[in-house]
């Protein structure tokens, strides 16, 4: 490095493919910088407001024009990038519906150091149901049912919130309750998903 230039600061960039998502992801980043004993990267999260557009060249061509040099104006170098996508869209598709091999090439070409997917199986109302006790606290159910009625998580988190005569609206609703769950409880369940994540913000619990 010649003298008199200053070190860029790693800056993560975390996509992610929703409204839900983007609460509780940041909800996560705050969680840890409470907890971890080494201090996390700066980082930024980025709605998709759908998987399929991490298909779409207008995906890459936004980190490459817009992106990352925003961050390096700010004195940052977009150092990871990671794409969080609901599993739900993929299990029963038997062609993917993203090429993540083609993706992580494309962003590394752009120079950034780190790449990972992130894995939310099978969509994220099955991540805020990790802590059930949570969600009845904050809809006032004094018993917390030992089974919920829903062939996935958004349908019992409707049903869950139908008990107390309440809608659950994505996005919408989550920013009344997240703030009432227990990341830790979230994040140990899911550790494995969160594993290369955590590695990537420099998180360690």
């Amino acid at each position: 490095m010649k003298k008199g230039i200053k070190a860029l600061t790693p800056h993560v960039v975390i996509f992610v493919e929703g409204d839900t998502d983007e609460i509780f992801f940041g909800r996560l980043i705050a969680y840890y910088r409470q907890v971890s004993s080494t201090p996390i990267y700066s980082c930024e999260i980025q709605n998709m407001k759908g998987v399929s557009r991490y298909a779409c060249s207008k995906f890459v061509g936004k980190l490459d024009a817009e992106i990352i040099p925003k961050s390096e104006r700010k004195g940052m170098k977009v150092y990871g990038v990671c794409c969080s996508y609901d599993t739900d869209v993929f299990e029963d598709d038997e062609s993917p519906v993203i090429d993540w091999q083609k993706l992580r090439k494309a962003i590394i070409r752009l120079g950034v150091e780190k790449f990972c997917t992130i894995e939310v199986k099978s969509a994220i109302e099955d991540w805020l149901l990790d802590d059930l006790e949570g969600l009845c606290t904050f809809l006032k159910q004094k018993d917390v049912p030992s089974s919920l009625k829903g062939s996935n998580g958004y349908a019992k988190l409707l049903n869950l919130f139908k008990r107390s005569g309440k809608i659950y609206a994505k996005g919408v609703s989550v920013e009344n309750f997240i703030d009432d769950l227990n990341m830790e409880k979230i994040r140990n369940k899911r550790k494995a998903a969160l594993l290369e994540l955590e590695r990537i913000l420099n998180a360690t619990i």
